[in-house]
């Protein structure tokens, strides 16, 4: 939850349980859901922009953080549901080929 004023807590929370379960070397994405709430509907020009500025802001800096595996999206109003679902598939698709590897070309053995 982006939103949420203790967010950093909760990545260093969630880092720690993973390293705790030893999954700490799985690939993982960083996922901020709850982005429309870092914009008020009421907010006027000179405050909307302070906040783009600020997500953006946040946006350079988990990218850097994570090595561009965070991505801010918003449930409520589908903002980034398609590149989750596309980045998701990737990553599956990555981690299948690397524990499955087929070479067409490859004779099985008798």
């Amino acid at each position: 939850d982006l939103s949420h004023e203790h967010h950093e807590h909760h990545v260093q929370v969630v880092n720690e349980t993973l390293q705790s379960l030893g999954a700490s070397d799985k690939p993982t994405l960083l996922v901020f859901n709850k982005t429309d709430k870092l914009t008020s509907d009421e907010a006027v020009n000179g405050q909307r922009q302070a906040e783009m500025e600020q997500r953006k802001a946040l946006e350079t800096k988990w990218a850097k953080q994570t090595n561009d595996q965070a991505l801010f999206i918003s449930a409520r109003t589908d903002e980034n549901l398609t590149s989750l679902k596309r980045k998701l598939l990737d990553m599956v698709k990555t981690v299948y080929h690397q524990q499955y590897p087929y070479d067409p070309y490859q004779i099985p053995s008798a």
